[in-house]
């Protein structure tokens, strides 16, 4: 499935960038998840928080219905184990903001 990938500031906003990518699953509004960047010499990760999912879909000549396109809004959050990277470094500009920093989230803790 073709996935569309917004990025914006915490609580949402205009999107930062955007990347597509295929996938097999499909995340909900909600949900976190970590995502790791390779387009760097130094490879990173962020951590994200699930803000919206529009999906687009068609049905079939067998009257099935088949997932085409989706798109993902996803939100920075804080994470214990990521201290550097693109998107630790736009965290603690927007810890600064006081119009923004209620608005970041932490990535849960899994009880492990």
């Amino acid at each position: 499935m073709n996935v569309h990938v917004y990025f914006v500031p915490p609580g949402g906003g205009e999107a930062d960038f955007g990347l597509d990518m295929e996938t097999d699953i499909a995340p909900r509004v909600g949900e976190y998840m970590t995502i790791k960047f390779t387009d760097r010499e130094q490879p990173y990760y962020g951590a994200f928080h699930v803000l919206y999912v529009s999906h687009e879909g068609e049905v079939t000549e067998s009257n099935r219905l088949r997932l085409n396109k989706l798109e993902i809004q996803l939100e920075p959050v804080r994470h214990g184990i990521i201290f550097s990277g693109y998107w630790h470094e736009q965290l603690k500009g927007w810890e600064q903001d006081p119009a923004i920093r209620d608005l970041i989230k932490d990535y849960p803790n899994s009880g492990y």
